[in-house]
């Protein structure tokens, strides 16, 4: 019999769909961040130094979505950006061949 495999117990962090909210209104609408387990007030606005944490971890993530979502440019810019400035760019490494 073929060995069935197992799905991890362990919670996985929330990703960039679950901060867009967020990021781009300061709110979580949907609910997504509280069913990832963070920590919500009771206006859906989550602590700030853990935004600042998703942030500088997603926020080039988000930025790109975000650019894909509106291509002709938004009429507002996000909360984030305005929050905690343009996010820090990963440096990408040089693949060799």
């Amino acid at each position: 019999m073929p060995v069935r495999s197992r799905r991890s117990k362990r919670r996985q962090g929330a990703g960039v769909g679950a901060w867009f909210d967020v990021f781009e209104g300061k709110f979580d609408f949907f609910g997504e961040l509280e069913a990832a387990g963070v920590d919500l007030d009771r206006n859906g606005k989550p602590d700030l130094e853990v935004a600042r944490t998703a942030w500088a971890e997603l926020g080039e993530a988000f930025m790109e979505e975000f650019h894909a979502r509106y291509p002709d440019g938004a009429h507002f810019t996000p909360w984030a950006v305005e929050q905690f400035g343009a996010p820090p760019q990963r440096k990408r490494r040089l693949q060799r061949r």
